[in-house]
């Protein structure tokens, strides 16, 4: 799989060159750049929820404090930002429109992705990023992580999209740590039910309680991201 997370990544760098050739715009690269630096707070997720990245190769540290796995940082960081990536070149050239259905539509696309990308690091036995663990684990603890991942790709699409029209020293750090911004509201904040539970030592059930308010709270997350954007479909700004 390291193999195929190396392809990966340098392809979604050269579709960036590409981008900055064709359309004179360098917000594709902040875009992979977000995506790595949404996997940072992976550390702190480690903690909360006895869980880590799984990926052979070479060890990032930061002082004492914290490490990462490199190709957690920078081939989970680029998978991270390719779906938002693909949706912001569709909108850009009139293929789809920021209506709410179609930000649903949006929503789900990731999901799916992310979830073959679960199946695809379970045969690998590679864990790319933090997975909440639940009671007998299985399809629940899979589609929590996917629903999980896929939030926060949507939070890197929404920073994107309404801050086309900034001027990029304006734009440059909200979609930069949007995708950062994104993993604390979801993973720190709206899954606090289901870490809270496992920290205290909550028996099975209620930690499958704190899972599924956990999962409803990521979906009205979704809601009032998608709502934004259909909020915005009638604003003909200029891409920048």
């Amino acid at each position: 799989m390291i193999t195929w997370l190396t392809a990966t990544t340098v392809l979604a760098y050269l579709l960036a060159t590409l981008l900055l050739w064709r359309d004179r715009t360098l917000r594709p690269f902040l875009l992979l750049l977000a995506g790595s630096i949404t996997t940072l707070s992976q550390p702190i997720w480690s903690r909360l929820f006895a869980n880590a990245p799984q990926v052979p190769g070479n060890i990032v540290h930061f002082g004492e404090v914290a490490s990462i796995p490199l190709w957690a940082m920078l081939g989970g960081g680029v998978l991270l930002a390719l779906p938002p990536l693909f949706i912001v070149y569709g909108l850009r050239h009139g293929w789809w429109n920021q209506h709410y259905l179609a930000a649903w539509g949006f929503f789900v696309s990731f999901f799916l992705f992310f979830l073959i990308l679960e199946v695809v690091q379970a045969r690998s036995e590679i864990r790319l990023f933090v997975r909440p663990t639940l009671p007998r684990g299985g399809r629940a603890e899979t589609l929590l992580h996917a629903l999980l991942l896929a939030a926060t790709s949507f939070g890197l699409l929404y920073a994107f999209v309404t801050t086309r029209h900034f001027a990029l020293q304006i734009a440059m750090l909200p979609v930069l740590f949007s995708g950062l911004a994104a993993s604390v509201l979801l993973f720190g904040i709206l899954c606090s039910p289901l870490w809270v539970a496992r920290l205290l030592d909550q028996p099975d059930r209620i930690l499958l309680v704190g899972a599924a308010v956990s999962a409803l709270l990521l979906l009205w997350a979704i809601h009032l991201l998608a709502s934004g954007l259909h909020e915005g479909r009638h604003q003909h700004l200029q891409w920048r």
